[in-house]
């Protein structure tokens, strides 16, 4: 059949229908084949095939298909239910599972793209992951790393290194986010090197040494070990001295023998003698010389004999020298004699017997403290 139309129901049973320009009424039975064009009414039973066209009317009944349906435009002005055939509440959006349609709140929904993203204040004191994307525009999966996490309640951002844009390797990131060019010793301690810490755990990168304890610290010049035998808190710890000393012997007495010292000298005598001396006159006893008595004519001017003119008178005189001499002292020399001998001795000793004493004594002293404060130190290993 062709061009043709058809009012009221009709019914065909497994009939193939071609084309038509309508059908107004119900049709029931099953259509196989395309339909192009209006159906107004109540279509009864099963459709296969491809529908071009509008329907007017009711749909009663389930209209499940077994492909893909694709329509140019749809409108829904009624409820729309879900695979669960739940009809969503105010604010739901429509999302799949996976198997179906599903309606769900906003805040669960795995949003492809969103121009915002809700946000809420969090002080937690946990890790919390920062997010990023691989580009800077378009739509692109966020994304976080276990390495990178921020706490909002200590403010302590933790990640495996951070790097300023510009800065170099051997530059430093300062707290107010400059770069510190300053060059700065990266020497680290070698591995094995001991040091003292006072703190009960060793730090982190080295090792507590457990072979020394309660000891004390000697400094030395040559090779570095250990020793001694008592422990540090037992030397010095607060204790009473006390103690007895004896002695014993006995005192008999002694004495150092006499010695009898024997010997003999033997010499000669040369003889000497005493030497001239010349007195000098101020050594000489003062004394005087006298002279021969004469008389002597005097001439006093009257003439007379002895051929003297005028006379003269005899006088008797009796000359002597003027005294000399110092009565000073004087000295003679001698000559010592010369002297030869010898003298031998015999040799001698001295005996002592050494007295035997005996006797005891006892001491005690006062409480002293020696229980000296200390600081407690640990040894560790550098890994």
């Amino acid at each position: 059949m062709s061009n043709s139309q058809y009012f009221g129901q009709e019914t065909f049973f497994n009939e193939k229908i071609n084309a038509y320009a309508g059908i107004s009424g119900d049709l029931t039975g099953n259509v196989i084949g395309n339909l192009t064009g209006d159906i107004t009414g109540n279509v009864i039973g099963n459709l296969t095939g491809d529908i071009t066209g509008d329907i007017l009317g009711n749909v009663t009944g389930n209209i499940t298909s077994s492909g893909i349906s694709t329509f140019q435009d749809i409108r829904i002005i009624g409820k729309y239910f879900d695979g669960s055939n739940t009809f969503g509440s105010s604010g739901q959006i429509l999302s799949s599972d996976g198997t179906k349609t599903a309606w769900i709140n906003a805040s669960a929904a795995n949003v492809g793209s969103a121009t915002s993203i809700g946000i809420n204040l969090d002080s937690t004191n946990a890790s919390r992951y920062l997010t990023f994307v691989d580009a800077t525009s378009g739509n692109n999966l966020v994304k976080v790393d276990a390495d990178l996490t921020y706490n909002p309640s200590t403010n302590a951002l933790t990640a495996g290194s951070f790097v300023k844009s510009g800065g170099t390797s051997s530059q430093f990131l300062k707290a107010d986010g400059s770069v510190d060019s300053t060059t700065y010793s990266t020497q680290t301690f070698p591995s094995g090197t001991l040091m003292l810490f006072q703190q009960t755990a060793a730090p982190t990168g080295w090792t507590k040494q457990t072979t020394h304890n309660d000891k004390t610290l000697r400094v030395v010049s040559g090779a570095a070990g250990s020793g001694g035998s008592t422990a540090f808190t037992s030397v010095f710890a607060s204790r009473t001295p006390s103690g007895s000393v004896s002695v014993s012997g006995s005192n008999s007495g002694g004495s150092i023998a006499n010695t009898t010292v024997t010997g003999s000298v033997s010499g000669s005598n040369s003889g000497g003698g005493v030497s001239n001396t010349t007195l000098s006159t101020a050594e000489m006893p003062s004394h005087s010389h006298g002279t021969t008595t004469g008389t002597f004519l005097i001439d006093n001017g009257g003439g007379g004999s002895q051929g003297f003119a005028g006379g003269g008178t005899q006088v008797l005189v009796t000359p002597s020298t003027a005294a000399t001499g110092g009565s000073g002292a004087h000295g003679h020399g001698f000559t010592n004699p010369s002297w030869s001998g010898s003298v031998s001795m015999n040799a001698h000793s001295h005996t002592f017997t050494n007295p035997s004493w005996s006797g005891s004594a006892s001491f005690s002293g006062a409480s002293m403290d020696f229980a000296v404060q200390y600081v407690d130190l640990i040894i560790a290993s550098r890994n």
